[in-house]
């Protein structure tokens, strides 16, 4: 039989996934889908850990650091609606748009990915393909800064309101007359 062949992205390369997700342990998936979490956060906690335990063992404590497989289970172990979970459920658009706005990433890794995620998801992808949006631009702003970018102006459309005609004989200051609109 052939083996299989992988169709991961180069996004991927910037994520661990879940130790038992190569075994499909039910822990390691939500809805079929691998648990992982940025390569560069998992690293930082991990060290985080290190030395949190490692002051646990000066002050007494803690008799001994925990050891690495320990430290990585408390990573993985938070539930999805847990909100000090860092990882992530690996869907495509969920890696890049985390890549696009993770800081901790260099920024050709953040512009690469912010065009990657671009050309698969934005609606006017085949329209406008060469106008990429800087990091931190929010989404909703997406259309007003492409339009912007390529020479368009779009001014907002003010709301259309129904005219009142006030006749010329209510004008007077009389109090027993008042105004309605039709």
């Amino acid at each position: 039989m052939a083996k299989k062949r992988s169709t991961r992205r180069w996004w991927w390369n910037h994520f661990a996934e879940h130790p038992g997700y190569a075994n499909k342990q039910d822990t390691s998936m939500v809805n079929g889908k691998a648990k992982v979490i940025c390569k560069v956060i998992y690293e930082q906690h991990i060290a985080r850990e290190q030395r949190l335990d490692q002051e646990q063992v000066s002050t007494g404590q803690r008799e001994s650091p925990r050891n690495m497989s320990a430290i990585v289970g408390t990573l993985w172990a938070t539930a999805q609606n847990d909100t000090h979970h860092i990882w992530l459920v690996s869907r495509p658009s969920t890696l890049l748009f985390h890549l696009c706005d993770c800081e901790l990433h260099p920024n050709n890794v953040r512009s690469q990915a912010q065009q990657e995620y671009h050309n698969l998801y934005s609606p006017h992808k085949n329209n406008c393909q060469h106008m990429l949006l800087p990091p931190g631009i929010p989404a909703q702003l997406e259309p007003l800064t492409l339009a912007l970018q390529s020479g368009m102006h779009m001014l907002p459309r003010m709301p259309q309101f129904p005219t009142l005609s006030i006749p010329t004989w209510c004008l007077a200051n009389d109090s027993s007359v008042s105004l309605v609109a039709y």
